[in-house]
């Protein structure tokens, strides 16, 4: 009763708030909670416990989730579907958040620093490990201008170094659970927390790194539980960033697949509107590349790079939920990993 407590109670902290903090807009959906109490003139509780697999003799409350619908005439029911998406993912979240193990977590570096000081990264995930069984997108800020000046310096040296230089990569300073490097002490982004900074994929022994600065959490634009889904029909990736510097950061869906950070030479067309020509970009939104499977190649046991092509079309729903096709190009390959998977 006491693990079902807590898993729902992860649940909740996850879909409510409570405050007017600038990524509140980051919860997808609002739920309220409650406790079903036992009483000795009822076996409501019992039932209940039972029915979930818990021991129905327990004297403990049981915590569920609430959600309301506030429009009962519903002219479609598709929407059902992406609720059922949004809590299906809450839900392994919130798992992991309350029996994940603590481990060290990597994130691959845009190598762009804007002027607030803030770099985007993102996650390294892995499926042979639970802890790490996340796609993640987040966006860190500098606390001072001397940290950022040394990561940008190190930046363009391995710029100028080559032609594909390695990434720098960001390492949680210390093991714990993916939830707790964003969210420890708020459901908000806005926490602080120190990284250590590496030139290129540190192993979990490197105690070396060229600067451990401390970050601002900014933005968790994209916290998604590995799920066992089926390959989508066209290659899907993540695209973030504003107008000046916009990156495509791919999805992975199941074993095998892989990891990839590319930037574009600017932003495509249809992603703003009157109040902003960049609204997408800053929210984030999903892309797909019709042209190429969703599926990774695999050629001699290696998952092979699909943007063989700096040219291509990526299809999204832009504004007012209008299907939008836009040319781009890519400035900068940062990353590909086909064997971390």
């Amino acid at each position: 009763v006491d693990l079902c407590n807590k898993i729902n109670n992860a649940i909740f902290q996850d879909l409510s708030h409570s405050s007017s903090e600038h990524t509140a807009h980051r919860i997808p959906m609002i739920v309220t909670s409650s406790s079903l109490i036992p009483h000795k003139h009822s076996s409501a509780a019992s039932h209940f416990k039972k029915r979930l697999g818990l021991d129905p003799d327990n004297d403990s409350s049981v915590k569920y989730i609430i959600t309301t619908c506030m429009d009962p005439w519903a002219t479609s029911l598709e929407f059902m579907d992406d609720m059922a998406s949004l809590m299906r993912n809450s839900i392994l979240c919130a798992i992991g958040t309350v029996t994940d193990s603590n481990v060290l977590h990597n994130f691959v570096s845009t190598g762009v620093v804007n002027q607030e000081n803030e770099v985007i990264a993102y996650y390294v995930g892995d499926f042979n490990k639970v802890p790490k069984q996340y796609d993640n997108v987040v966006k860190l800020k500098f606390m001072n201008d001397k940290a950022a000046e040394k990561y940008i310096s190190m930046q363009t040296k391995l710029m100028q170094s080559s032609t594909d230089p390695q990434p720098i990569i960001f390492r949680s300073k210390g093991k714990q659970k993916l939830h707790d490097v964003f969210f420890e002490e708020s459901e908000y982004a806005g926490e602080k927390e120190k990284f250590d900074c590496f030139v290129g994929m540190p192993s979990d022994d490197d105690k070396n790194p060229f600067m451990s600065p401390k970050m601002k959490i900014v933005d968790v634009p994209r916290y998604e539980h590995f799920d066992n889904d089926d390959y989508p029909e066209s290659s899907s990736y993540f695209m973030y960033g504003d107008k000046k510097n916009v990156f495509l950061f791919h999805i992975p869906t199941k074993s095998p697949d892989f990891f990839q950070a590319v930037q574009l030479d600017g932003p495509p067309d249809g992603v703003g509107n009157i109040v902003a020509d960049d609204l997408l970009l800053r929210y984030g939104t999903e892309v797909e590349i019709p042209g190429i499977s969703g599926a990774p190649e695999i050629v001699a046991g290696e998952i092979q790079d699909p943007l063989k092509k700096n040219k291509f079309d990526i299809s999204f729903v832009g504004n007012n939920g209008e299907e939008v096709t836009s040319k781009v190009k890519i400035a900068r390959k940062i990353w590909f990993s086909g064997s971390t998977m």
